[in-house]
């Protein structure tokens, strides 16, 4: 789950090789967002979909997703003519394909931590741009309270490579500064445990729902 200046799609593709994960359990962000904040939306952009689990369930849920991932070994994974989706091997950030029509919804769980400072300011100029009026950035992301916070060898401001893999940690204030010079407005913020339990884990992590 990459853009295109940090280079993690050897990391991405090595761990979709080794992990198919199980594509009928989505996260349960993607059922919160569903559940709470879909209402006449019908288009989703899924940034970072990996191997799809999370566009699959919006698919299922009669929504017409596009997910959209650089990682080959990811999107190789999934059928391209399943329910109401279709998948791009690509740049969530920049890519042309992706930016050339507008959507409902911009999806974008455990992404923008993947991403450099620089191609987060380029992906919400492009998001800002290609949402319906009214539509909805949803974002869930870690924050600088991650338990892996500071682990590994230092690769800029709040961003680590740890066991081979780039992330950058997110404060919240400043996120939210970032999406409302951007344009958007804030619907909805919170810094939590309990939001994406992983086996021994529960990291803090930041839900975000921005509105055009």
């Amino acid at each position: 789950m990459i853009g295109s200046n940090i280079d993690d799609n050897k990391y991405w593709n090595d761990f979709y090789r080794k992990n198919h994960g199980d594509l009928s359990s989505h996260t349960l962000f993607a059922e919160y967002i569903f559940d709470h904040w879909i209402h006449r939306q019908r288009t989703v952009l899924d940034c970072g979909c990996g191997n799809g689990r999370d566009s699959l369930y919006f698919g299922k849920k009669g929504l017409d997703v596009t997910g959209v991932d650089a990682s080959k070994a990811a999107i190789g994974q999934i059928k391209n003519d399943v329910l109401n989706c279709k998948f791009i091997c690509g740049d969530f950030v920049n890519g042309l394909n992706i930016y050339e029509q507008r959507y409902d919804i911009c999806y974008s769980r455990f992404t923008i931590h993947a991403i450099s400072l620089e191609q987060e300011l380029a992906l919400l100029r492009n998001v800002h741009t290609n949402l319906n009026r009214n539509g909805l950035f949803c974002i869930e992301v870690r924050s600088i309270h991650d338990e892996l916070y500071g682990k590994g060898e230092w690769a800029g401001k709040d961003s680590f490579i740890y066991n081979g893999h780039y992330r950058r940690f997110i404060k919240m204030e400043e996120l939210l500064i970032r999406l409302m010079d951007a344009g958007f407005g804030i619907k909805y913020a919170e810094e939590n445990t309990g939001f994406a339990p992983f086996e021994d884990t529960d990291p803090y992590i930041i839900r975000v729902v921005a509105c055009r």
